[in-house]
């Protein structure tokens, strides 16, 4: 029989979840995939490349003629790190324009995981433009449905999203 602490007297399922869950400290990009302004299809994509479980090329199960990278018509292996990068950005500060760099960070991972599937699975293929203006858009439709305080990040956010709170 397995015990768990019990909360406030009673056996309750976030005191059986805290019992078995590994307690990790907080990884840096932990910031990025928490908060009510997320997408979370967006989100879901982008944690799936935090954890190096995205279906590349470059892993022993995905059976492909060829395991270059379909991005940049390279001779190179198609891997999470070949696909994405890594940033040394300090995500976790709550300003406006943080918050709206981590909704493009997750929009841009999705995107162009997005743009890999339909070039890999459906042989169809935009451009990086393209890939760039729908990650945009997807960021800048979010963006509009905040509700924001009047201030000058506001202010600028709005005029460099091109957006009228």
């Amino acid at each position: 029989m397995v015990k768990t602490t019990i909360i406030h007297g009673a056996y309750s399922s976030e005191s059986a979840w805290e019992f078995l869950r590994d307690k990790e400290d907080k990884k840096s990009w932990y910031a990025v995939l928490r908060g009510p302004d997320k997408i979370p299809r967006n989100l879901f994509i982008l944690w799936l490349a935090t954890k190096e479980k995205l279906s590349t090329k470059d892993k022993p199960w995905i059976a492909l003629n060829n395991n270059f990278c379909c991005l940049c018509n390279s001779q190179l292996i198609e891997s999470d790190d070949r696909l994405f990068f890594q940033f040394s950005t300090k995500w976790r500060d709550k300003h406006l324009i943080n918050i709206a760099q981590r909704m493009l960070l997750a929009s841009t991972v999705y995107n162009t995981w997005r743009e890999r599937n339909e070039r890999t699975l459906n042989g169809k293929c935009n451009s990086a433009n393209e890939v760039a203006k729908q990650a945009i858009e997807i960021v800048k439709n979010r963006l509009i449905t905040l509700k924001l305080k009047d201030s000058i990040r506001s202010l600028v956010l709005g005029r460099v999203w091109n957006i009228a709170w």
